[in-house]
């Protein structure tokens, strides 16, 4: 080709020009055509080839190759394309291995271009899935004013970081962030529910949905048991018994009691007791004595106690006042008596001649009247007793019968009379009121005929 001076001269004054224009800005347009110049004058090789494997990472999968690994052109750039599964975004393409230029890594369809060898490149997914919540626990319910709470993890995404809220839900703000996994407040909480809501963060600081637990706070103790109405406050008895019931409010029906001691704070639970009754083994003093009996609900809240005495009396009453106006000469005296006990019931045994009473039978009787009496002295005693059965001291009076028989005068005594009608007649008895008579032809006094006279 044949260029002239003048062809000469324009195509200098059009490359000075461009280079010009190339000191002071390059502009895309230049950029590129002299890019395509030199590519125009220097050819890529062709002739060579990399392999680039193209993995997804969990999360998502490769669209674009769909072969992996995929043998390209060096320096000429390959188009890739990932997708994220359901619940997980795409980030970014990591180069694992080898040389490679990715056009936007940022984007999930992009390319990318092989120019010194192989390469690996990795689609990378985000978790946008919540792992799921902690497994809290505690007690249900309890007397403790600062239950503890404690949790686990249920997901193998979480990476035991924790935050956790009392009686508050919103995580967002103020919840404390801890890799322990147990809470017990460090202040008295009040009685009622008391929920603990706790999140676990996965290695994305995705927070997991909230898990939970209330526990309820009681520390109103139940009903006190009631003792029966049957219980006596007063008994001969040295070995009395206690019966009682339980108080109809939430106590479960598990017992304490003690003896004339109202502390029943030192009782170790082997001794509570569902038992509603008690009898103590070995006898009791007189005096009162009193069962307190406390019952429990569920969280081991001890009611107030509940009390009943018992008197145990074993002392009978004192000993009547026994007396007689009969005289010596009545054959069937009579006795009276008062009481002079205060405890006494009323109720009274006596025996004549015999101070042994316990086999006589009581009665309401303040008197009594013998038969005929012999001569002699005659003691009548006495005995009170009391409203719990106990029978009391002995009272006692004597009173001496001393009398004589009238002696027949006419006819004389085993003498003989030979008339129809016999009178009799006999000496005066002194203070006597009356005369018995009998008469019968038998000795043995078999059939007599009786008669009565003054």
């Amino acid at each position: 080709m044949k260029i002239s001076k003048k062809t000469t001269a324009v195509i200098l004054i059009i490359i000075a020009a461009l280079a010009a224009t190339a000191c002071t800005i390059e502009s895309e347009y230049v950029t590129a055509l002299k890019e395509k110049i030199e590519n125009d004058l220097n050819p890529p090789d062709t002739s060579v080839k990399f392999q680039l494997t193209i993995i997804a990472g969990s999360g998502g999968k490769i669209l674009s190759p769909n072969i992996s690994p995929l043998e390209v052109k060096k320096d000429d750039p390959t188009s890739i394309e990932a997708q994220a599964d359901s619940g997980y975004l795409f980030g970014y393409w990591a180069i694992t291995s080898g040389e490679a230029v990715i056009d936007d890594y940022l984007k999930a369809n992009t390319s990318v271009i092989l120019s010194i060898g192989d390469a690996t490149i990795q689609a990378i997914f985000t978790d946008i899935n919540a792992p799921e919540p902690p497994v809290v626990s505690g007690e249900n319910k309890t007397n403790d004013t600062t239950p503890t709470w404690t949790w686990i993890s249920s997901d193998e995404d979480g990476i035991g970081v924790f935050r956790y809220k009392l009686d508050d839900s919103i995580m967002t703000t103020g919840a404390t962030e801890t890799t322990e996994t147990a809470f017990t407040p460090s202040s008295f909480l009040v009685e009622g529910n008391h929920t603990l809501f706790v999140q676990e963060k996965d290695g994305f600081d995705n927070w997991s949905n909230i898990g939970s637990h209330t526990i309820e706070i009681d520390i109103t103790p139940p009903e006190s048991p009631v003792f029966h109405v049957s219980n006596y406050s007063k008994t001969s008895s040295q070995q009395p018994s206690w019966t009682w019931t339980n108080g109809n409010g939430d106590g479960i029906r598990i017992y304490r009691f003690k003896l004339d001691n109202s502390d029943l704070s030192d009782i170790p639970e082997i001794d509570e007791t569902t038992a509603t009754s008690y009898t103590p083994v070995e006898n009791l003093p007189e005096g009162d004595h009193t069962l307190y009996v406390q019952e429990k609900d569920s969280v081991d809240n001890w009611s107030e106690s509940a009390s009943h005495s018992i008197e145990v009396d074993i002392t009978g009453p004192s000993a009547p006042t026994v007396t007689s106006a009969s005289s010596s000469w009545d054959m069937t005296p009579s006795w009276s008596w008062t009481s002079t006990a205060l405890d006494g019931s009323g109720t009274y045994r006596y025996r004549l001649d015999n101070s042994n009473l316990e086999d006589q039978v009581g009665e309401a009787s303040t008197s009594y009247t013998s038969s005929a009496l012999g001569n002699g002295t005659h003691r009548l005693y006495v005995q009170e007793k009391d409203d719990v059965g106990n029978w009391g001291t002995i009272g006692d009076y004597a009173v001496s019968v001393s009398w004589s028989p009238p002696s027949l005068v006419t006819p004389a005594n085993a003498g003989d009379s030979y008339c129809v009608e016999v009178d009799l007649d006999w000496n005066n008895v002194t203070n006597a009121s009356g005369y018995y008579i009998q008469v019968d032809n038998d000795p043995d006094f078999n059939s007599p005929y009786n008669w009565t006279t003054t």
